[in-house]
């Protein structure tokens, strides 16, 4: 069963973890370090999201992803944005390219390969990590 969320932690140590959680209950986890340069670029995506809002949740558009984004500065400032994708406003739109760049700055593709069937986005989990592990 294809995960229905999933969830990246980039910590500190430029260590980033995946975790997709399925309909059954089946779980998929994997984990790697981020170079240096790659770490800043994702810290820099980050810190523009300090100047949204707390929230996006209009419905001009219906059946989209929702992100939830939590972001903690080393000062211990933390910034949390509820984000509806169906949301259409200027900041909502600009949000999602940030959203979109993240995703792709952490490697997230090589864990979840998107389809869209009809307007619904449903995540595979792929066996990029995991079955390297299992062969091991």
């Amino acid at each position: 069963m294809p995960p229905t969320r999933y969830v990246v932690t980039l910590f500190r140590d430029h260590r980033v973890e995946f975790r997709g959680d399925g309909a059954q209950g089946d779980e998929c986890r994997a984990s790697e370090r981020l170079l240096p340069e790659r770490a800043a670029e994702v810290d820099s995506a980050l810190t523009e999201l300090m100047r949204f809002a707390n929230e996006y949740d209009g419905y001009d558009r219906t059946d989209a992803a929702k992100y939830l984004l939590t972001y903690s500065r080393v000062s211990g400032e933390t910034k949390t944005i509820h984000h509806y994708r169906g949301d259409q406003s200027k900041d909502s739109v600009e949000l999602a390219g940030i959203e979109d760049r993240m995703v792709a700055l952490l490697g997230v593709d090589g864990w979840t390969k998107y389809r869209y069937p009809s307007r619904d986005v449903m995540l595979d989990c792929l066996v990029k990590q995991l079955s390297s592990r299992a062969a091991h």
